[in-house]
């Protein structure tokens, strides 16, 4: 019979080295080292969390579920509950994933990442009252160092048609995190929502030309600035880089390109290109 400390340094080196393969994307490989892992010791809740996060990644998630009831009859505490609304959320069983973020939030009330997850389940289900409210809660709790937390609550000040409120929530996340292109892409249409063009161009042009933020939809939100600036040359300048751009990486949405284009044309009186952008957006829909 081996002896106990053998059990723990071998328990110890299976877990590690799941840990490995988990971090290494080898989640089969995980798995297997994690079933040896409850084989020398079943009592330990970490490890019923570590195989049912291997069941989600292998799209496993009532298997992901059974493990979290294990792990929850073995110790009640919030990371299990946080696992199983994993789980669902996963499922897209939005409702039962905030179920389960509650009860983690009773048990460990001041962890902010709790409340934000548990927003984004309330935005899905297009809950934005009780979504600003989550959100508003984890900003509280840690207000330097989530920038995502304003982001977040942002989109659904814009989703609620209050663009002067997601406009102050994504310049704290350009605060906090002024690399990321996406924020400014974002202010920049929440700007336009308000007909302050000005302020939408600096920041579509620093997403575009300064922040790498290239990619179709962002010409497209710059041509309609330059549109609403009456800059049409700049405009359709634009439409055609939106298109040139999803030619280039074969994007499937190409028609829609073709399909602003073709509406930017018949907006400044050129009817003609306007029904040979039509036909191009039809074909490419057809062959989609």
């Amino acid at each position: 019979m081996p002896d106990s400390k053998d059990i723990i340094v071998d328990l110890y080196d299976i877990v590690a080295c799941g840990d490995y393969y988990y971090n290494n994307a080898e989640f089969d490989n995980a798995m297997e080292c994690y079933n040896r892992a409850i084989e020398l010791s079943p009592e330990k809740s970490e490890l019923y969390r570590k195989r049912a996060l291997m069941y989600m990644f292998l799209h496993k998630n009532d298997e992901a579920l059974i493990d979290c009831s294990k792990a929850l009859e073995i110790e009640r505490s919030a990371e299990s509950y946080v696992y199983c609304a994993l789980a669902y959320y996963y499922m897209e069983e939005y409702e039962k994933t905030i179920t389960n973020y509650t009860k983690a939030i009773e048990l460990s009330p001041n962890d902010s990442a709790y409340y934000y997850a548990r927003g984004e389940c309330y935005w899905r289900l297009n809950d934005c009252v009780n979504a600003i409210l989550d959100y508003t809660k984890a900003i509280n709790l840690n207000p330097n160092c989530s920038f995502y937390y304003f982001h977040a609550r942002a989109l659904v000040y814009a989703k609620m048609e209050q663009y002067e409120n997601a406009i102050k929530d994504e310049s704290k996340a350009i605060e906090l995190c002024p690399a990321n292109e996406v924020y400014y892409s974002l202010r920049a249409w929440y700007y336009l929502n308000l007909n302050k063009t000005k302020e939408a161009l600096d920041d579509i042009n620093r997403c575009l030309n300064d922040l790498g933020g290239v990619c179709a939809d962002n010409y497209v939100l710059r041509a309609k600035i330059y549109t609403a600036l009456n800059d049409y040359d700049n405009a359709l300048l634009d439409y055609t880089s939106a298109i040139d751009y999803a030619f280039s990486i074969m994007d499937t949405n190409i028609s829609v390109y073709y399909q602003l284009r073709g509406e930017f044309y018949q907006l400044i009186g050129n009817n003609e290109l306007a029904e040979a952008d039509f036909k191009k957006a039809e074909e490419h829909s057809i062959n989609q």
